[in-house]
């Protein structure tokens, strides 16, 4: 068993440097279910400083999912910065525990949404919000179902113009059965 281990270990250390993060993500959950351990991710790791946007953009809608929200949007390119730096996020629900969300550039109103992702559903059993994100952090994390289909806790990096995915942890929940 020692031996597997330590050649497990060598091919991980000669294959890790040619993977791409989003690989990492899958292989940091598979370790976070075996170890018990959990990377912490804190918003004062990824600090930025914070713009006040006094001019009110018209948003470019660049995807179908934004073009589908544009009143929200537009509505939304009226409020202050939420999000790292100079940016906004909105939000609109899409039923019970389930909510959608674009991040709006307040300097060019340039509007994003994550590839793949039409909305983030809650989970039976796990009671935390669906999206955090602070206005003085780049950091973005995604708790609960993503359309259904994976459900966990996603953290993300701002990086520019896109959500850069940094990990995936399985999710905590209470247990109701008797």
């Amino acid at each position: 068993m020692k031996k597997m281990n330590k050649f497990l270990t060598a091919l991980i250390l000669i294959i890790l440097p040619i993977i791409d993060i989003n690989t990492l993500a899958v292989a940091q959950e598979t370790e976070t279910a075996i170890s018990g351990t959990k990377q912490v991710f804190r918003f004062e790791d990824y600090p930025v400083s914070v713009e006040q946007v006094s001019v009110v953009k018209k948003p470019i809608l660049s995807t179908r999912l934004a073009k589908q929200y544009k009143t929200a949007i537009t509505t939304a390119m009226e409020q202050p910065v939420n999000f790292a730096g100079y940016y906004r996020v909105v939000t609109w629900g899409c039923g019970t525990d389930c909510r959608g969300f674009a991040i709006i550039n307040k300097l060019t109103g340039k509007t994003y949404t994550l590839p793949g992702v039409e909305y983030v559903a809650g989970v039976m059993g796990n009671d935390e919000e669906r999206l955090e994100y602070k206005e003085n952090s780049r950091l973005f994390v995604i708790t609960g179902s993503k359309n259904d289909k994976k459900e966990g806790k996603f953290y993300y990096l701002w990086s520019k113009e896109e959500l850069k995915l940094l990990a995936t942890f399985l999710l905590e929940k209470q247990d109701f059965s008797d």
